[in-house]
């Protein structure tokens, strides 16, 4: 996508201790690509950080014209990811042209893992 699409990660979140359940970020990047519309001109804004103990995606938001309504499957999907590995559970908002998924971190101590 070249210009159109600019993904920032934040250095507190390259250096997170904790996890979060499989494919969970990928959801919310494919996500914010399928539902929004996006140029070089107006980018589609993805930031990816650490506040508190979740990690938080966001993006700008900028619905495509003639967009489908939401099923909410993916964020159905992500919930039900931490289901299995957790009773933590993501928040999802979407609020002054901003969507935001707050995903909490999981830990090998406190929380039972599918696997270790």
């Amino acid at each position: 996508y070249e210009g159109a699409v600019i993904a920032v990660m934040t250095d507190k979140l390259r250096q997170a201790d904790g996890y979060i359940p499989p494919v969970c970020l990928q959801l919310l990047v494919e996500n914010a690509l399928k539902h929004n519309r996006f140029s070089e001109e107006q980018p589609l804004m993805i930031i990816l950080s650490v506040e508190g103990d979740d990690i938080v995606v966001s993006n700008n938001v900028r619905p495509l014209a003639a967009a489908a309504p939401s099923t909410g499957v993916g964020q159905r999907n992500i919930a039900a990811r931490y289901a299995l590995f957790s009773g933590r559970s993501p928040v999802f908002e979407q609020k002054d042209g901003k969507y935001t998924a707050r995903l909490p971190m999981l830990h090998y101590d406190t929380e039972t893992p599918l696997e270790k």
